[in-house]
């Protein structure tokens, strides 16, 4: 069962990472500020959840520094795209931007949850 779970929230992982330093680099699934906060947030908890629910050996630590590693180069590059956005994307309905903004609420929420377990 450990390993299902640690291939799963590997390639859950990998598809994250790579989604952020996509959108980092100006990939059009982030064309907003709201969409690359939501990107952003989505990797950032997935690695906080892989923290949670894997357990712990050589294999799983490096999997996770790697990710962490990803993580932290896709918020930078994010970053670095961040001012040359629109807040909310042109033409996007008033439903979508909320709905995004409910998703990001959400995704911290679970993040700070998941974090709080943490010893």
């Amino acid at each position: 069962m450990s390993t299902v779970i640690v291939v799963a929230l590997s390639l859950w992982l990998t598809i994250e990472v790579v989604s952020l330093i996509r959108a980092g680099l100006g990939a059009p699934h982030a064309p907003s500020r709201m969409r690359l906060a939501v990107v952003a947030v989505e990797a950032v908890m997935v690695v906080i959840v892989t923290r949670a629910l894997v357990p712990w050996n050589h294999l799983t630590q490096w999997i996770w520094v790697v990710a962490v590693t990803g993580t932290a180069a896709g918020l930078a590059l994010a970053a670095h795209r961040w001012s040359r956005l629109p807040a909310v994307q042109p033409g996007v309905s008033a439903t979508r931007t909320v709905a995004s903004g409910i998703q990001l609420m959400v995704l911290v929420g679970i993040g700070v949850l998941v974090a709080s377990t943490f010893r």
